[in-house]
This record gives C-alpha cells, structure tokens and sequence, in this order.
C-alpha cells in the first residue's frame, strides 16, 4: 500500500471561520506527503470509517501545517463536527489524492482559473504553486459566489481575483468570460 493510500494520523492545530459557510483548518500531519497544486486529501476522525475529501489550499512545497477550505454542509457528517473541533484534535489523513485536476509548472506562464463557490481552494493552490513559478507570469482568476459572504477568505484574495457576484442568477456567462 503506497503512502497515499495509508491513513496517517494529524491534528488539528486550527480551525477559523472563512466565510460564512466554510472554514479553514490547519492540519500538522504526523508524516508529510509532497503533494501537486490542485489535489486534496480524505480527512477522518479516529475509529470513523467515514472519510470526506477536502482540496488543500497549501502550496506544494510548504512546510505543515496544511490548509484545508472546508465547505460546512449543514447535514454533513463531517464538516460540522470540524467546525466545532478544538485544537490539538486527533484526525486522520489519507492523501495527497487526485492527479486530474492538477497544475505543472511546464504548464507556461500564462494561466486561466475559473471556478466556483467552494471550488475556490484547489485554485488557490494553484495560483500559489503558478506566482512561484512565475512570479512576472499572466494569471486571470475569475470566481462566481452567490454572495461576498460565501467567498473563502474574501479579505486575504480579494485583489487577485475577478470576481462575479450571482445572487440566484446563472453562474458566469460568456460576456464575464471575455
């Protein structure tokens, strides 16, 4: 069984508000795993067999603890009980996982990221991982979110992104996009 597939014990070392339906959590791993711009990790309690996959926002190559933007499902059977964990809470990790949504450096230095609601955090990951590639690279990072409120950390990336605001509207159109 290869490192990524094998539970491996954290902790929780914070757990924030970041809007107003997700958090972020800081995870210290016991062990770290290099992980790609763009993948996520399957976080558990101990003794649970249920397990949820959340993207890390951390960049590749940052040293724990690692950040998680975990949206807060109100019949969830795991975000909430995060929500109210303390620090120093044992959890689980499995991970890094995923290697279809994620972003090389050979990639160039020219970059596009569209996303949505709680899609923002594997970005963020990546627009990291892309201004340390390329720091005089060209990036766009367009988001939609119903509402200022439910953007991950609207205060810390507010000036990098390009944001469309929908209310019960459709999401982006082709006019946002040009």
């Amino acid at each position: 069984m290869t490192a990524t597939a094998q539970w491996r014990p954290a902790r929780l070392v914070s757990v924030e508000n970041a809007s107003s339906d997700m958090i972020c959590l800081l995870v210290e791993p016991e062990t770290t795993v290099p992980h790609r711009a763009g993948q996520h990790y399957e976080i558990r309690f101990p003794g649970d067999e249920l397990g949820r996959k959340y993207s890390i926002v951390s960049p590749p190559g940052e040293r724990a603890p690692l950040e998680f933007g975990v949206q807060i499902l109100a019949k969830g059977l795991v975000s909430p009980r995060l929500a109210c964990s303390l620090p120093g809470t044992p959890i689980e990790l499995r991970g890094p996982l995923g290697e279809a949504f994620t972003w090389s450096p050979d990639a160039g230095p020219s970059l596009i990221l569209i996303g949505g609601g709680a899609g923002i955090t594997p970005l963020l990951s990546i627009y990291a991982a892309f201004i340390h590639a390329y720091p005089r690279g060209t990036c766009r990072f367009l988001l939609s979110a119903k509402r200022p409120d439910l953007v991950y950390h609207l205060d810390r990336y507010e000036r990098i992104l390009i944001t469309r605001y929908t209310g019960t509207a459709p999401r982006l159109t082709a006019a946002d996009l040009a």
